[in-house]
């Protein structure tokens, strides 16, 4: 999910999170990943959504004091997905350089027995259940998760069609159509890997063809270095000679990325390689396990499978009771769209996927009283810091 940037004041800006920044990819391309803890046994990953970076989610902050008094440690890696390069990017892409960065951090002696858990936020989400769906990587030693939580696991596709509803008129949402059918036809021809003419901007969804996506490129066109520092109005004023200052740096490029067909229609189109969290899915689209098939059941039996092949071997509260996935939904997330609603979709994941009946519970969907789609809300954050904290302490 896109969250629209916005410069703040150093007074709005979320507190620091001490630790080291390191390397967990050298080739192909260099990544890297900041760790609250190296020396912590235990680790939480945290995966965030599309536009995010390292300690965008204001949460996180606050998450660490927990983890840290449990023996865990958050780590942060950055994706080639994060800030603009999302839209030209694969869940799988994501996926494998997540898996990267768990086998660096298992090489360290500190950290090569402990529990993992990874977390994902929004567009993470779907990162979660996309790395959980390769057998190959929750069976290997050096890839295993122990838990996954999911906060704001809410539907791409669903904001999509809910944005194009609002469109004024029909004609924009006839450009909007033929977008999606113009992505379907190059994926349909196995061209997915193309990108699409940037039509319209992922942030305000503007169907301006005439609308220029181009970050600032002027250096004498700033008139104020504090503007370009803190500016809370529009990405552009207009100075007194009528022209343009723009003091959104490069976020032009971060929202409103390009997209190949592929990632277009894998985030919007139904039945998208993305589209694991919609209201509209069916049961078996939740449920099944049946190979090759990417929903929340197959991703969550692949986690208890892998738990119950170890079972023992670490000792620790490693039980088959043990909660394995955590879906976190907050009751005031502004990407949820009517007639989607948290609490139902909360109450049919239980029942799909934690019937009562069952002999294990390994799966529960919670609400998030007073959230929104980041969590701003300081006692929201409290609540969910106190959920993850339930995830953490079960493995314990």
């Amino acid at each position: 999910m896109s969250t629209p940037l916005s410069a703040a004041s150093a007074a709005d800006t979320p507190p620091g999170i001490p630790g080291v920044l390191s390397l967990y990819q050298r080739t192909p391309t260099t990544l890297s990943y900041h760790d609250s803890s190296p020396s912590s046994p235990h680790t939480l990953v945290f995966v965030p959504g599309l536009t995010d970076t390292l300690a965008s989610v204001p949460y996180l902050a606050l998450l660490v004091p927990m983890l840290h008094a449990h023996g865990f440690s958050l780590v942060q890696p950055l994706l080639t997905s994060n800030m603009s390069g999302w839209g030209l990017a694969t869940l799988e892409g994501d996926a494998q350089e997540l898996a990267r960065c768990l086998a660096h951090l298992r090489r360290s002696p500190a950290k090569a027995h402990g529990k993992v858990v990874i977390m994902g936020h929004s567009t993470g989400c779907q990162d979660v259940v996309t790395f959980l769906l390769s057998q190959a990587r929750t069976e290997d030693d050096s890839t295993k998760v122990d838990a996954a939580i999911l906060q704001a696991p809410v539907s791409d596709r669903e904001d999509y069609e809910w944005r194009r509803s609002q469109l004024a008129d029909d004609e924009q949402r006839k450009e909007w159509d033929q977008r999606m059918q113009h992505a379907r036809t190059l994926v349909q021809q196995r061209k997915g890997g193309e990108v699409l003419a940037r039509l319209f901007s992922s942030s305000s969804w503007s169907s301006s063809q005439n609308d220029d996506v181009l970050p600032p490129t002027d250096p004498f066109a700033t008139t104020s270095a504090a503007a370009v520092a803190i500016d809370n109005d529009d990405d552009d004023d207009d100075d007194k000679d009528g022209q343009t200052t723009t003091t959104g740096g490069n976020s032009k490029a971060a929202l409103t990325s390009a997209f190949t067909a592929y990632r277009f229609t894998s985030l919007y189109d139904r039945g998208g390689d993305d589209d694991l969290f919609s209201s509209s899915l069916s049961d078996d689209e939740i449920v099944s396990t049946q190979p090759r098939r990417r929903t929340m059941g197959a991703a969550l039996r692949n986690l208890v499978v892998a738990a119950s092949h170890r079972r023992g071997s670490q000792g620790g509260n490693d039980e088959a009771s043990t909660l394995r996935m955590l879906a976190i939904m907050s009751d005031r997330d502004e990407y949820v769209h009517p007639p989607a609603d948290p609490h139902a979709i909360v109450q049919r994941w239980n029942s799909l996927l934690a019937p009562a009946d069952a002999a294990t519970q390994p799966f529960q969907a919670r609400i998030l009283e007073g959230g929104n789609h980041k969590v701003d809300d300081p006692d929201a954050q409290r609540r969910l810091v106190a959920m993850v904290q339930d995830v953490v302490l079960g493995l314990l």
